[in-house]
């Protein structure tokens, strides 16, 4: 059965609503005439302030001047709506440090995970750590998850010892879910668990694709006939398909192939797979989206994210197969269109003008890339 369950009963802290969708601003903004006044610096600004803390320690802070410098690369008449649209976008998206330490004191102490005695929970709990040498996610939020357990219950997870009957996979986020799936399905294989277990899967933003591929691969795979829940502060819709409800969708979904463009083009061209093969229809037009500030922004962002990933697409002699305009997928298309950051890094199944660096183009989150 499918389940998804808020960690945070107070989730209206980190401006969301409920379980299925974020908190929609006022409507507005959206296309600007070339007259209209084009002042960009307070929502440079704004951007600034809400990723200041990305990657600390590793990059110098974004500033104000680095948003602009990222801003200045499209095209003069889209540069506020995409602006605002990012400053809405990150400000209930981006998850900074502080932001995400709160979730994990939430998952520690959480009466609905714990069954309300967060100490004997987690003494009798196993702490998964299943993610290869080179991923660094799920190694980062176990430190801090540590740090927590600590100040909340006195013990850290080297004193989780578990009984055989419980277990947790802790991560920051899941967008295909790929890499948790391949997991959790190696420990399956791996360990022959009692029957009767019981799986806990916790991150801050589950894409329902990805939520709906690991219980999948739990069905088939487990030979302990247990039950997986799976915990969170969000569950992003990420379907494109026809009879999905293009309000609802956390992900890029662009409304035309503006196949006039020279950069798309020249992608379809050397990867026509992607338009011939596409599983993903055109979204229909939107009313009052959730995750975005307007539906004309919204149609404004996803063009220029889609045309200028094409152009990034390209700029390389060749990509790797699982990368396309719009971000990571191993399926043909615009690519994933995530929309989900934390502090510690950005997947790279965000949309390629966020992160890549190819042919001098200024990303606005440079990406440490898996190893480094």
């Amino acid at each position: 059965m499918r389940t998804f369950s808020s960690v945070l009963p107070f989730a209206s802290r980190f401006g969301l609503r409920g379980t299925t969708c974020m908190t929609s601003g006022a409507q507005g903004g959206g296309t600007v005439s070339p007259d209209a006044p084009q002042d960009k610096d307070p929502l440079c600004a704004k951007i600034a302030g809400i990723i200041g803390d990305y990657r600390q320690g590793e990059i110098q802070p974004r500033t104000a001047e680095d948003v602009g410098r990222w801003i200045d690369q499209f095209d003069g008449v889209d540069q506020r709506p995409i602006l605002e649209e990012m400053a809405h976008i990150l400000g209930r998206m981006y998850f900074s440090k502080a932001k995400v330490r709160k979730f994990i004191r939430a998952v520690v102490s959480g009466p609905k995970l714990t069954g309300g005695d967060p100490a004997a929970f987690w003494r009798n709990a196993e702490i998964l750590r299943l993610q290869r040498e080179d991923s660094r996610s799920q190694r980062d939020m176990l430190a801090l998850f540590d740090e927590e357990l600590l100040a909340t219950c006195g013990f850290g997870t080297s004193d989780c010892k578990g009984g055989g009957k419980t277990f947790v996979y802790l991560d920051d986020g899941v967008f295909s879910g790929g890499q948790a799936t391949a997991d959790i399905v190696r420990w399956l294989k791996e360990n022959g668990q009692a029957a009767g277990c019981v799986l806990h899967i916790v991150v801050i933003g589950m894409h329902d694709g990805g939520g709906w591929r690991i219980r999948k691969a739990f069905r088939e795979f487990s030979p302990l006939r247990g039950k997986i829940k799976i915990w969170g502060l969000k569950e992003i819709p990420c379907w494109r398909r026809d009879g999905n409800e293009p309000d609802e969708s956390g992900v890029l979904w662009p409304r035309r192939w503006p196949q006039d463009d020279p950069a798309v083009k020249e992608w379809l061209a050397r990867a026509p797979e992607d338009h011939n093969n596409n599983k993903d229809i055109p979204r229909p037009e939107g009313r009052r989206p959730a995750f975005f500030k307007s539906e004309n922004g919204r149609d404004v962002l996803e063009r220029a994210f889609l045309c200028k990933g094409a152009d990034l697409y390209c700029r390389p002699a060749s990509r790797t197969s699982v990368f396309r305009p719009l971000g990571a997928q191993n399926w043909s298309g615009w690519g994933f269109g995530a929309l989900f950051v934390t502090y510690r890094n950005c997947p790279n199944n965000c949309p390629l003008v966020w992160w890549d660096a190819s042919g001098g183009w200024f990303p606005l989150f440079p990406r440490r890339h898996r190893g480094d």
